[in-house]
């Protein structure tokens, strides 16, 4: 049976990383390194953070995950800010292959609202593998 070892990271990785860093990473990529994730506080990325890197996505963008439109296919939700702060989010699903349909669209008055909605469904839990802890507050 082989042994498994700890990832060693080297001395100049540590403290690369701040967990503003590493949720604006996860926000825009959906992945962290194993570098990234052995950073993580207490192993896991917190939520809040998650919606303040969205947040500042929607300010700049209009738009999360920024190049996806209602239009285009893609299965999981899709977040479009006003001009007065007010959002819709609309959710699609696979129906067939390479398919997708229209499932709801919420709408809500305040961008915050619509992105703790949007990541508690979307990213839930965990996501590919990462930990999210939506109660610790940073």
């Amino acid at each position: 049976m082989q042994s498994r070892r700890a990832v060693q990271i080297p001395e100049y990785m540590l403290d690369k990383f701040t967990q503003g860093d590493l949720a604006r990473k996860f926000v825009e990529k959906w992945h962290l390194n194993v570098a990234e994730r052995d950073s993580l506080e207490m192993g896991s990325l917190a939520g809040t953070l998650i919606v303040v890197e969205i947040c500042a996505l929607l300010e700049k963008h209009g738009w999360y995950p920024i190049d996806w439109r209602p239009d285009h296919g893609f299965d999981g939700g899709l977040i479009e800010r006003f001009e007065n702060g007010h959002c819709q989010v609309h959710w699609k699903v696979e129906v067939g292959v390479q398919r997708f349909a229209l499932q709801e669209i919420k709408a809500f008055d305040s961008t915050s609202d619509a992105i703790r909605d949007y990541a508690l469904r979307f990213f839930g839990p965990d996501f590919d593998g990462i930990v999210i802890d939506w109660m610790r507050m940073r």
